[in-house]
């Protein structure tokens, strides 16, 4: 019934306080013996198995409320709320009108807090900023290209190791001829041409 009028926050005291009233309008002789029949059970006398179930419990007593705690002032937490606050006061100092102290320790306090809070963030942005840029100098040292453009299959990648080994592998067998080659012809002695201009005429 308290859902059907929109009340679907039950806490425990509730719960069973109204246990024993939907127990009593949940389980009647029709919906039992409806029960019994769905179930293949057909006593020869109801009445006699209905006397003997267990009746619910009486309701638990609602306990009562304790009273409200009154709430303390609400220190600001944005810069929306402190700058209307402060626009407050600064309207009643123009008008001559008294000022309240606990406004003023808002104020106070809210105008401490973002500071603090301030200075807390400068010093996270700038370590993360100082650990980002660390980790993009050791990234770019470490940065090669691999192919630009499309896509790079598995057969690609194995050819392309196959040309790196082979192209080192000529380096080192050419620079092994030149040095066999150089020994070989001996040694070579320079030769000094001079070439002069034609001279005029």
């Amino acid at each position: 019934m308290a859902v059907r009028h929109g009340t679907v926050d039950f806490n425990k005291i509730e719960f069973l306080h109204e246990i024993s009233s939907i127990r009593e309008r949940t389980f009647t002789k029709r919906t039992i013996t409806s029960g019994w029949a769905k179930g293949g059970y057909f006593p020869w006398d109801p009445e006699l198995v209905l006397s003997k179930l267990e009746q619910p419990r009486p309701s638990t007593p609602l306990l009562p409320s304790s009273p409200p705690i009154p709430s303390s002032p609400v220190t600001p937490h944005d810069a929306r709320s402190t700058l209307r606050l402060a626009y407050h006061i600064s309207t009643k100092l123009y008008t001559e009108t008294p000022i309240e102290p606990r406004h003023i320790k808002r104020l106070v306090k809210t105008s401490v807090r973002n500071a603090y809070s301030l200075a807390q963030t400068t010093r996270d942005l700038y370590a993360t900023t100082k650990v980002t840029k660390a980790r993009q100098i050791r990234q770019k040292k470490d940065q090669r290209w691999i192919q630009q453009g499309g896509v790079m299959y598995s057969k690609d990648a194995r050819k392309a190791v196959i040309a790196k080994d082979n192209g080192e592998a000529n380096k080192v067998v050419g620079k092994v001829g030149e040095k066999a080659a150089l020994e070989a012809s001996g040694p070579v002695f320079g030769t000094i041409i001079q070439w002069e201009l034609p001279k005029n005429s």
